[in-house]
């Protein structure tokens, strides 16, 4: 039996993600396709549970944290009850809201990110490009930054943005922006323009912040067992 599918469906409240479910659930049983329509939070009867609880408006004394955890909660039973038996079944799961929604709501950091989608066995862009990668399956900050940042996902092309040294070298260096070969309106953008000038203005701010580090005895020589990086105290 050939496994389904999981596709998720976000956006903010009264964006039409409910509309859109409808829509692609009709056309994918029209086109034959057994397909199962679900939601976070929520999704299953436990889950369910969770969410009355999580949206309860007399929980006012709720903190930050126990709300993502209670989100994750109901993430875990849905996908375990519900997600994954009906896509070993071979149907295409339609679920309104996953995973991106905490992201944004709950406002992680770009390392937080990716150590959630890692937990959460995402799929690595260079997993879905076959790379043979070390360490392939594990997000870092970095990819989440160069996909935040990646101008291709407003709509228009991007050419010309990094070159080869020389002939000789295959190190490549990044080419000004104002020498970029760019056009516009190519293909449907899956993220407004001023949304994304938002983020990227903030992800400089971030970067331009001074963190002190501080010199320890095994300064340099202790290594995450996973990604092998060196690891600091800041």
């Amino acid at each position: 039996m050939r496994k389904g599918l999981f596709l998720t469906i976000e956006g903010c409240d009264g964006s039409g993600k409910t509309t859109a479910c409808t829509s692609v659930i009709e056309r994918l049983t029209q086109e034959g396709y057994d397909v199962m329509y679900s939601r976070e939070p929520g999704g299953s009867d436990i889950a369910e549970q969770i969410r009355k609880v999580i949206l309860d408006v007399k929980n006012t004394a709720m903190d930050v944290r126990t709300e993502a955890l209670l989100y994750a909660a109901s993430r875990r039973q849905h996908l375990i009850e519900k997600i994954i038996p009906a896509i070993n079944q071979g149907k295409i799961v339609i679920c309104d809201r996953f995973i991106d929604s905490s992201l944004a709501y709950q406002g992680y950091g770009t390392s937080q990110i990716a150590n959630i989608l890692t937990n959460n066995n995402i799929a690595t862009p260079s997993i879905y490009s076959n790379l043979k990668r070390k360490n392939n399956s594990i997000w870092s900050s970095k990819t989440i930054k160069d996909i935040l940042t990646n101008p291709t996902y407003t709509g228009n092309l991007y050419q010309g943005t990094r070159k080869r040294i020389n002939y000789k070298i295959k190190k490549e260096i990044r080419v000004p922006r104002e020498d970029w070969i760019i056009t516009k309106n190519t293909h449907m953008p899956i993220i407004d323009k001023k949304i994304f000038t938002i983020v990227n203005n903030s992800l400089c701010k971030n970067n331009n912040l001074q963190y002190k580090s501080h010199n320890y005895l095994f300064n340099g020589f202790i290594k995450c067992y996973e990604c092998h990086h060196q690891i600091t105290i800041s």
